[in-house]
Formats: C-alpha cells, structure tokens, sequence
C-alpha cells in the first residue's frame, strides 16, 4: 500500500487516540460524591439593582456577595463607584451581551462538578471553593481569579473570537479564540494548577518547560475528557503539526543548545503567546516549549507510577524530570 501524506495523518490520529487511552488519568470516580457546583451570579444580582437605590439593593445581596463588596461597601466613595460602575453604558453593554450569551450557567455546572470529583480523588482532604461569576470590563489578561477558596470567572472574558470589542481591544485571534464557553472551566483548572504548584525562581528553558507542562498535566488529571488541543489553546491541526514534527523540535533544541539557555528571548520565543514559533514557520502553533514540556510530563508520569501528582507538581528538579522521563522522541 502506498504511504500517503493523508495515509501518514490516518494513522497519526490512531496513535494520538490510542496513548491517549492509557493514560494514568483515565480514573474512575463515579465513587465520588460531592455538592453539584453552584455558580453565584453576582452580574445578576448587582445589575438587578436600581441605581437610584443602590444601598437598599446592596443590603439586600450582602452579606452573599462580600466578596466582590467589601466589608465597608457602605462609605459614600464605595457608592459613588458602584453606581458609576453599573450605570457606565460600555458596562451595562457588557452585562447585556453576557446575559444573553450565559442566560444560564447549568452547562459549567455539569463541567466543574465533573472536574471537581477528579480533584477530590487526588486531593480527598482538600475543600472545593465556592464559585462565583461577575462582569469583569474585559479584564481579559486575568479572565479567572482564585484565592481564599474562592474561585472567580469574569464571564464577559468568553463571549466568543467574534465578539466585537475583543477587535476593538486588539486581541489577536490567536487569543481571542480561547474567550469562548470551550474554554472556561479549562482556565479555572489551570488557575488551581498555578495555585497548586510550587512557585520557584525560573532558571532556563527546560524549567520554564517542565513548569508549564505541570500545569497542563493537572488538566489531564482533572479534565481528563477534554481534548488536548483544548488544554493547550491549539487548534486540531496544529496539534498533529506537533506530533508529526515532535522528532525535529527536539532536535532543534538539543542542537541549538537551547535547553538550558537562559537567554530571555531564547525563553520567549519557546513559551510566550504568539501566532508560531520563530525558527519553525508560519504553520507552527506558538509556545512549542510548552507542548513538549508537556509531553515530558506526560512521559514523567507513565514512566514512574510510583509518583504522585503533587509529588510531581512538588518537584523543583526539571532536570530529574526530564532524565526519569526517558524522552527521546524519533522520527
């Protein structure tokens, strides 16, 4: 049989599929029971107010919303702001277009509950935070906030690529893909994978790698049905550009001398947001320090059953990750 171009893609789709079915974090926790997740809708709540009473309608939300008020939201400067604030055309725009998009939030439900099993299975002693969504004013670099087990989603930050004042903002469409539903509770997953990694002064490339595959390995572990151009913000495409030309990335880092480089630029290029990556042609995703970063992980895990995932996540050692990983992909 002659061995298409289109046969090779065939057959490259039935490996992807194939590894991806043995994974370590294909578990089972149908065991599991926790609280459906409850997302608090402050949007609703605050622009359900009437500005002309805004302190009768604040009383009437707190203390359920303190966390967006404040213990002292009762000042006249904390009104003045408020009101500006709900009254601001640009705003209320905002509120308008996202109830529309978001009537209801029953779907991210089903999806954070279902993640949130998964977290409990590793992390059996941890709380699950509460859940909260506002209206954010494009604060897209941050679309997501956590801390004090609260977990914040700003969802005027996924209202589609198309959405109108993403171009007005200038997000590239390279970002401005990502700011839709696909991709919320991924971004609340991979804030926990932040929070829940050790932080450390980055040294070089293989540790800026190494760091971001961690946080993207926590995403298999908790959104293990997630598709993995999903979890890395690619398209179907450029993840099979990935695995078909894995053997030459890897060798262009090892001949370049690039994996313990700590030249700024070296590190940018291999792990900023971009539309490819310089040195590989248009038709490569950006951030291809990632995805092998990633795949190191990935081989970390399957090649030491033994470790745990916050014992991995826990490792500072990039270098040991990388030689008990036995990486070392060929064409």
């Amino acid at each position: 049989m002659k061995f298409t171009h289109l046969t090779g893609l065939f057959f490259l789709i039935i490996l992807i599929s194939c590894s991806s079915q043995k994974s370590r974090t294909d578990v089972d926790v149908s065991g599991i029971e926790i609280r459906e997740i409850e997302i608090n809708r402050y949007e609703e709540a605050l622009f359900a107010i009437d500005p002309d009473s805004l302190r009768q309608g604040l009383k009437k939300i707190d203390p359920r919303y303190e966390i967006f008020l404040g213990p002292e939201w009762d000042t006249p400067r904390n009104l003045t702001q408020l009101k500006a604030y709900i009254t601001d055309p640009k705003i209320r725009e905002l509120y308008h277009d996202t109830k529309e998009k978001y009537p209801d939030l029953n779907f991210l439900s089903r999806e954070l509950t279902k993640a949130f099993q998964h977290y409990k299975y590793y992390y059996p002693e941890k709380e699950i935070p509460a859940v909260y969504s506002y209206v954010s004013g494009l604060h897209y670099e941050h679309p997501v906030e956590y801390g004090k087990q609260v977990l914040i989603i700003g969802l005027d930050n996924y209202l589609g690529k198309d959405y109108p004042a993403y171009k007005k903002l200038g997000i590239p469409l390279y970002k401005a893909r990502l700011m839709s539903r696909e991709y919320i509770a991924l971004d609340c997953f991979r804030k926990l994978a932040m929070m829940q990694t050790p932080g450390y002064e980055t040294r070089s490339l293989l540790d800026e790698m190494i760091l971001q595959g961690k946080f993207l390995y926590f995403l298999d572990a908790m959104l293990p049905d997630k598709a993995d151009h999903r979890k890395i913000g690619y398209t179907q495409d450029e993840i099979l550009w990935c695995h078909a030309h894995e053997a030459d990335i890897w060798a262009f880092l090892i001949e370049n001398d690039l994996l313990y480089s700590r030249d700024f630029q070296s590190i940018k290029s291999f792990i900023s947001d971009a539309p490819f990556t310089k040195g590989f042609g248009n038709d490569s995703p950006g951030r291809l320090g990632v995805w092998v970063g990633w795949q190191i992980v990935r081989k970390y895990m399957e090649k030491n059953p033994g470790v745990k995932l916050q014992q991995m996540l826990d490792n500072k050692d990039a270098q040991d990750i990388l030689m008990h990983s036995g990486y070392k992909p060929s064409k």
